[in-house]
């Protein structure tokens, strides 16, 4: 069947997930003058995050809308769990003072679509938000005709910025099987973001080059070099990353590439010496996805 990206965009489909805890630490210490510190929190929903407490020992805390989030004290912390799309204001009472949070809390940011490939199924991960994510995992349910469990899977997107939409291809071997990869079901599972991270986005500051090399022998395949460089002189990190689809005769997907890299003031260029093999029968290939962000803590 061949892959357009009209019927990819037809089978974009919302699921519910589980993320993974957070942390926070409060950044001051609550003066005698000062009794209340206020602080804003977007979250979303599934969402924990974990306050610790600086210079000062909580007592106890509260959530004014406890459908939005709840807040409970654990130990010496502090956790706001993110329920259900909304606002609330959580009160953290403590020796020094007040702690307010202004909790914002938003639905889940992700859409996910399967495809079915002669070799598995292509998965597409789209980011409906402004949030920068480091990674999104997927678990994948591949069923019967009748849509029926047979066999579960698992697979990821890495370094999602806003607005994106991430590519990749779950392998998967339906011979002797009854799975019918047009029936698979995909969740999001967790990801991963970090407020201490502070992102932008150097997708026009990096220069990225595919370098199609020839097979040296009978046995071996043609190969898709990724090359990519920039006169960086910051403090953090350029993360790299290309989703290359690779078609056959007749604008047949048969493979994805993930290709990625990673720059900094002491590596400007990053040269691909092995390169990703091209499937058989590939009579081209273009960049499906591009994703190139500065992450600076």
């Amino acid at each position: 069947m061949k892959f357009t990206k009209k019927s990819l965009v037809a089978m974009l489909t919302m699921f519910t997930l589980l993320v993974t805890l957070f942390t926070f630490s409060t950044p001051t210490e609550v003066s005698a003058k000062t009794k209340t510190k206020t602080y804003k929190l977007t979250m979303y929903v599934g969402e924990q995050y974990q306050i610790s407490p600086f210079l000062c020992t909580f007592k106890k805390a509260k959530s004014s809308k406890k459908k939005v989030c709840t807040a409970k004290k654990k130990g010496s912390y502090v956790i706001i769990t993110a329920k259900k799309a909304g606002k609330s204001k959580v009160t953290i009472k403590s020796n020094k003072g007040n702690f307010v949070y202004k909790v914002t809390v938003k639905k889940v940011p992700f859409q996910v679509a399967t495809y079915p490939m002669e070799d598995g199924v292509l998965v597409a991960v789209k980011n409906t938000s402004k949030t920068y994510f480091s990674s999104v995992d997927i678990q994948l349910t591949f069923c019967d005709a009748n849509g029926v469990p047979l066999n579960q899977g698992a697979t990821y997107v890495y370094n999602l910025g806003g607005k994106q939409t991430a590519y990749t291809q779950k392998f998967y071997s339906t011979y002797g099987s009854t799975v019918n990869l047009g029936k698979t079901k995909a969740r999001v599972l967790k990801w991963s973001r970090s407020d201490d991270v502070k992102i932008k986005n150097f997708a026009n500051k990096v220069n990225v080059n595919l370098i199609k090399t020839p097979a040296t022998s009978a046995y071996s395949t043609d190969k898709l070099k990724f090359n990519c460089s920039m006169n960086y002189t910051g403090t953090g990190s350029i993360l790299v990353n290309e989703d290359i689809f690779c078609y056959g005769a007749g604008g047949k997907l048969l493979k994805v590439i993930n290709a990625s890299a990673t720059l900094s003031s002491t590596k400007n260029i990053y040269t691909d010496d092995v390169g990703y093999s091209l499937p058989e029968g590939c009579v081209s290939y273009k960049v499906a996805s591009k994703r190139i962000y500065e992450r600076r803590y």
